[in-house]
């Protein structure tokens, strides 16, 4: 028994005297980190509503496109999902299902035009996140080795 409070004494000071050291705020690198999510629109093909909705006129100076479920970094997109085909205006958009069916038959999902930043942005961002890791495990070794010859 004896053994067993000796053996819990120390445990037990050191993680009162950890909780007691006052607190400070962690040091994190403040590097701002830019994101999207929400949706976008993209034109898709010639962006040409198909007959005979292109006769409505609440759909005068519409587009065909798709809209869709997006997230990335610094404007790249890095999912693109979910898109449903639409006539949009500006930020407004109309999807009844005979205009969404039209659509998607006039202009299939594939021809849609996303920006090349927007569409492949993420290889660029992925390999600058890659090659800070690399920095960072780098320096953190050579650190570690300039420590261990000195010691």
């Amino acid at each position: 028994m004896k053994n067993l409070k000796k053996a819990l004494l120390v445990p037990t000071a050191a993680l009162a005297l950890t909780a007691a050291m006052p607190v400070e705020e962690a040091q994190a690198a403040r590097i701002p980190i830019v994101y999207n999510s929400g949706d976008d629109l993209f034109v898709a093909g010639d962006g040409a509503i198909p007959e005979p909705f292109a006769k409505e006129p609440v759909l005068a100076g519409a587009q065909a496109g798709y809209r869709c479920d997006v997230f990335g970094l610094f404007g790249a997109y890095l999912t693109i999902s979910n898109c449903e085909p639409v006539a949009f205006r500006g930020d407004t958009y109309w999807n009844p299902p005979e205009l969404a069916q039209a659509i998607a038959t006039a202009h299939p999902e594939a021809s849609m035009q996303i920006p090349f930043w927007k569409k492949h942005g993420r290889i660029v961002v992925g390999v600058l996140g890659l090659g800070l890791l690399g920095f960072g495990a780098f320096a953190q070794l050579s650190r570690r080795k300039a420590q261990g010859a000195t010691a």
